[in-house]
């Protein structure tokens, strides 16, 4: 899940940074081609496509663009030279860039936020000894004071122990060895009451 989490922050700060940018210049490359067609010659202003400037590659591809449409080709011929889509690329907004910034910044957060979960949950136990069960909270029960067990979702890897009026919750999905405890549990204490799925279902 972190994995996932931070993958996709990352892949939210690869489109704020080179991703939607790579986008917009499309666009003014478009831009230029139509400057072209109108017989104009100068490049389009960067800060219309929410770009700083164009680097000396961009410009001589602008040019490009701009001799090709005064040649009266077609902006799909020209895109397809350069393996661009065929239709008029969109502009992208100065929001919809910050906005990747935003999300990816989200996702590191709660990236960060899973990792300081799961570190904490592996200092937690489940663990038996000769006499009880000692659970993930802390607290610790006696076989013998255990009344109830209720397997009524044990098919899901949960199972629940009452003493008196303390409900105690063994997950076999987060405990290595919560199986094992569940038939130590019957088997040093014959005298508890089972709840099973079928208990309910009669």
């Amino acid at each position: 899940m972190i994995a996932l989490v931070t993958g996709l922050g990352l892949y939210f700060f690869y489109d704020g940074w080179i991703g939607y940018p790579k986008k917009n210049f499309n666009a003014a490359l478009f831009a230029a081609f139509e400057t072209g067609k109108s017989g104009d010659a100068g490049l389009p202003d960067p800060s219309a496509f929410h770009l700083a400037d164009f680097s000396e590659a961009q410009s001589e591809a602008l040019n490009q663009a701009i001799q090709s449409g005064r040649k009266g080709e077609t902006w799909s011929r020209f895109a397809a030279s350069r393996h661009l889509a065929a239709e008029e690329p969109k502009i992208l907004t100065a929001k919809e860039i910050r906005d990747q910034f935003f999300y990816g910044a989200l996702m590191g957060i709660i990236a960060a936020g899973l990792a300081i979960y799961l570190l904490r949950e592996r200092k937690k136990t489940l663990s038996a000894d000769e006499s009880g069960i000692r659970f993930p909270a802390g607290n610790r029960l006696k076989f013998a004071e255990i009344s109830q067990l209720d397997l009524r979702k044990w098919d899901r890897g949960i199972a629940f122990v009452k003493a008196g009026a303390t409900r105690a919750k063994i997950d076999d999905y987060k405990y290595t060895g919560a199986g094992e405890i569940v038939n130590r549990l019957q088997a040093e204490n014959p005298d508890l009451d089972i709840v099973a799925a079928e208990d309910t279902e009669s």
